[in-house]
């Protein structure tokens, strides 16, 4: 297990979630990928078991490998609205800091507007 400061990045859609563990420089340590996820099973009690059970197996994959500080997920459909709940549901997994950037939480579904919100994540991970 490494020892060096990482983050942790997620790329969520129906088929699967990528994820991506990397230095602070951007130097990747690590890449994989669990189950997909989705913001429409946000709500259902199923639904959010399907997110809870793939997050834990997100952890079992990253864990050994080092502790990552900080969380960036995009996930697919999801809303300024589902943000809270999401940030509860993914945070029993543990993982680190989590920032939810993408372009559903913005005004428009633009590429624009996902690097908008992937810069308000990264300003809300550093504290800016």
């Amino acid at each position: 297990m490494t020892t060096t400061p990482l983050g942790l990045g997620l790329d969520s859609g129906g088929t699967k979630t990528r994820w991506a563990l990397s230095q602070a420089d951007g130097t990747l340590v690590a890449e994989g990928y669990v189950a997909g996820l989705t913001a429409l099973q946000l709500v259902t009690t199923d639904g959010r078991a399907h997110i809870q059970a793939t997050m834990l197996d997100l952890a079992s994959q990253v864990l050994p490998i080092g502790r990552p500080q900080r969380v960036c997920a995009g996930v697919t459909g999801l809303d300024s609205r589902d943000e809270k709940l999401c940030t509860h549901v993914v945070g029993r997994a543990r993982l680190g800091r989590i920032t939810i950037a993408n372009s559903d939480a913005g005004a428009g579904a633009t590429f624009d507007t996902a690097l908008d919100q992937a810069q308000r994540a990264i300003e809300e991970l550093r504290g800016v």
